[in-house]
């Protein structure tokens, strides 16, 4: 076990005033640990404290964590940014952009160019919220399955038109 660590004493404040309940805190370097803590409580109600192994559900706190690690690949140069989505995953190749809808109807067109992995990383893709197929509820299918069914449906609007949030 560690000691507790400077970012320990900076977090412990923020349990103690209740700000957050609990927290897990790791900092690393590829040859070692630096600091792994755990603070406050895991279960509030009936005073179950945090520890290091607990399972968390983050949602979408993933999507800072995926978008450092794809920099980190950009910086190393296996990634660009402004390519094509479909140069990575060829289920993009060939989108379509939904211009109207009704009840019974769409009207498709293709767009006026491919989504890119800055569209992705920004929000601005054209894709939905989220897939018809992740009903009830999102994070239960595999990543493939996911992508796939994101890649079958038509965009809202040009890539890199507007602002929508997207899974």
């Amino acid at each position: 076990m560690f000691a507790p660590s400077p970012i320990a004493r900076v977090m412990q404040p923020f349990i103690d005033d209740q700000t957050i309940p609990g927290v897990v805190t790791l900092v690393a370097t590829r040859a070692r640990v630096l600091a792994f803590d755990a603070l406050g409580w895991a279960d509030v109600a009936d005073r179950i404290p945090m520890r290091t192994d607990h399972l968390h559900w983050i949602a979408s706190m993933s999507k800072p964590i995926a978008g450092t690690a794809l920099m980190m690949l950009v910086d190393e140069g296996k990634v660009n940014v402004n390519d094509s989505v479909e140069h990575y995953l060829p289920e993009f190749c060939g989108q379509w952009l939904t211009v109207e809808r009704d009840d019974e109807h769409a009207l498709l067109r293709k767009p006026l160019r491919p989504i890119t992995v800055r569209d992705i990383l920004t929000h601005t893709s054209g894709l939905p919220f989220k897939s018809p197929i992740e009903t009830p509820t999102l994070d239960l299918l595999p990543l493939k399955t996911v992508v796939g069914s994101y890649a079958m449906l038509p965009l809202d609007f040009e890539p890199g038109g507007k602002y929508q949030y997207s899974n």
